[in-house]
């Protein structure tokens, strides 16, 4: 597999109760990218990063992740991984600082646990404990705990869920940040404008299936005056009119 790929899926189907959830998904995502995922609830997004992420055991065939098969070798996938899937959990009586340590002791790993919360607007919270955090603010938690062990690829379910606009500017900063450090990242999100604004290539799933890869910029010039129309047409299942 080529090195340049960081990740990339082949013939990838999962079935929940005979179900098809994603059909024969194939993508790749190059090396320091910010590839974008968009779909409606339902349309496979969140099965398609947990099985990147070695969560999940495809139906029939594999994600990799610079070559590793994510099910057969997770143990060591999961070392080049960051995510927030879903609704990030923590220990509610401990601290920040110590839901960030515990982690880091799993990993195996050592990092500036101060530091990874100022990276994401939580600095002096560290000996908060987490259940007197709000919504935003353990999002932001999430998306800390995600990178303090400086993986290769991050992979985030909607990342800016509960976030306020100024948060969400923040969190697009430091996701191209972290780009321009060469690491790659897949996002989630159903706020499309933020999509526009952060991701390089975007690919659309609806009902399991791959309806469009496309570059960003490219859309944008093409479609300028309705790119929002545009892309909920495809995500209803490619139908659009002009």
């Amino acid at each position: 597999m080529d090195t340049q790929i960081a990740v990339q899926t082949k013939n990838l189907s999962k079935e929940f109760d005979g179900k098809a959830v994603l059909n024969r998904l194939e993508i790749k995502v190059a090396q320091g990218e910010i590839y974008g995922i968009l779909g409606v609830n339902g349309a496979g997004k969140t099965t398609l990063l947990k099985l990147i992420a070695g969560l999940l055991e495809p139906t029939e065939g594999g994600a990799y992740v610079f070559g590793e098969n994510s099910w057969k070798q997770r143990n060591k996938v999961l070392q080049n991984i960051g995510s927030l899937i879903e609704v990030p959990y923590f220990y509610e009586h401990l601290s920040a600082s110590q839901n960030l340590s515990i982690h880091l002791e799993y990993m195996g790993v050592s990092a500036d646990i101060d530091k990874a919360l100022s990276h994401v607007g939580l600095p002096d919270v560290g000996n908060k404990p987490v259940s007197k955090f709000s919504l935003g603010m353990r999002q932001r938690l999430g998306i800390a705990r995600s990178i303090i062990h400086r993986p290769k690829v991050l992979l985030l379910d909607e990342p800016i869920n509960g976030l306020d606009p100024v948060a969400i500017r923040e969190m697009r900063e430091l996701f191209i940040s972290l780009k321009n450090e060469g690491m790659t990242i897949l996002l989630s999100s159903h706020i499309l404008s933020e999509v526009e604004q952060t991701v390089e290539r975007v690919v659309v799933i609806a009902n399991g299936t791959l309806i469009e890869v496309a570059n960003m910029e490219e859309l944008k010039n093409t479609h300028q005056n309705n790119l929002e129309n545009y892309l909920i047409g495809k995500m209803r299942g490619g139908k659009y009119n002009d």
